[in-house]
């Protein structure tokens, strides 16, 4: 474990604060993961004390947490904590639960048949950004744009105009408010 590496209690947890996020990993010229590329990627991060992975079923044509979850299959479970996100949008038509997702405007542009398939199942749409910035580091304009960017995508898409917004990161300060 690298002795650089800081790291923060949750809840009685030592976790790393850099985390390995998998919503992009490297791909081959046919769109596939690299598997050896993200392999070696892991065990760099793993030999340098990142302990926290996050993954959700939607990432990487939905191979993400298969891809991810062999490449650490070969460190002992006890050393990383791995975050995924429940897909609830698939199993929710059963219990009849709806739910506000808050969508980043580039992923509406790359699927935005999923984005239609979840507003005609009666879920709210609203806002995560359109690039996923740091709005604590942009200009009013450039934030206001950001939003007005996103919910222009959403409501070209379910016709209806997001009326929230959860801002990346979880950042905010009295400039974005």
């Amino acid at each position: 474990e690298d002795g650089n590496m800081i790291y923060r209690d949750f809840k009685g947890t030592k976790l790393s604060m850099l985390g390995f996020g998998t919503m992009r990993l490297p791909v081959l010229e046919n769109g596939q993961i690299d598997t050896a590329q993200t392999q070696e990627m892991v065990d760099y991060a793993m030999a340098h004390g990142v302990n926290y992975y996050d993954t959700a079923w939607p990432y990487m044509q939905n191979k993400s947490e298969t891809v991810v979850g062999a490449c650490l299959k070969k460190h002992p479970r006890e050393s990383f904590y791995l975050a995924t996100k429940f897909p609830g949008h698939q199993i929710m038509p059963r219990y009849d639960v709806k739910a506000t997702f808050f969508l980043v405007g580039d992923w509406v542009d790359k699927y935005p048949e999923s984005v239609k398939a979840l507003h005609d199942a009666g879920h709210e749409v609203m806002s995560h950004s359109d690039h996923h910035d740091h709005y604590n580091s942009l200009s009013t304009s450039q934030i206001v744009a950001d939003i007005q960017t996103s919910c222009d995508k959403i409501e070209a898409v379910t016709g209806c105009c997001p009326t929230l917004i959860r801002c990346p990161y979880g950042e905010y300060d009295d400039h974005v408010i």
